[in-house]
């Protein structure tokens, strides 16, 4: 609760510009299913991080290093990228997370919507999202990798 208090207060974020598209995304998912929060998070944020590795893939070779002490492989970036994603749902569905949208009763038909309903941090542009700015179809493809 202490870390979550310091995370939600900003305070872990001084000085950066967060990006809080996975939980945008994951609000409009709990209108759709009575999911909660925490395990439609465990669902989106590995596919987010499938979705959007390419525009800096350091950060997501950084994260599977030093999060999950995986081996980095030099030769492969995406191999220690995908491993570190990998390890990431693992660690979710070892809690009792759920992995994927169909498990909890979100169906494709869906996915339209709820990117049509998400919050958009930029309204103008009709996107959220810092790290990349996610449109209506970068989020149906999230969506969709989740499925």
């Amino acid at each position: 609760m202490w870390a979550g208090s310091l995370a939600h207060n900003n305070l872990v974020g001084m000085g950066r510009i967060g990006d809080w598209a996975c939980h945008m995304i994951e609000h409009e998912l709990s209108g759709f299913n009575d999911v909660a929060h925490g395990a439609g998070l465990a669902i989106l944020a590995p596919n987010w991080m499938k979705y959007t590795y390419k525009h800096d893939p350091r950060r997501f070779v950084q994260f599977a290093v030093r999060v999950f002490g995986i081996e980095e492989d030099f030769h492969n970036p995406n191999e220690t990228i995908f491993r570190g994603i990998n390890a990431l749902r693992a660690f979710f569905t070892s809690l009792g997370m759920p992995a994927t949208l169909s498990s909890i009763g979100i169906e494709e038909k869906n996915f339209e919507a709820i990117a049509a309903k998400v919050k958009k941090s930029d309204p103008v542009k009709g996107t959220v999202g810092n790290f990349i700015e996610l449109t209506n179809k970068d989020i149906v493809e999230i969506l969709k990798l989740a499925k």
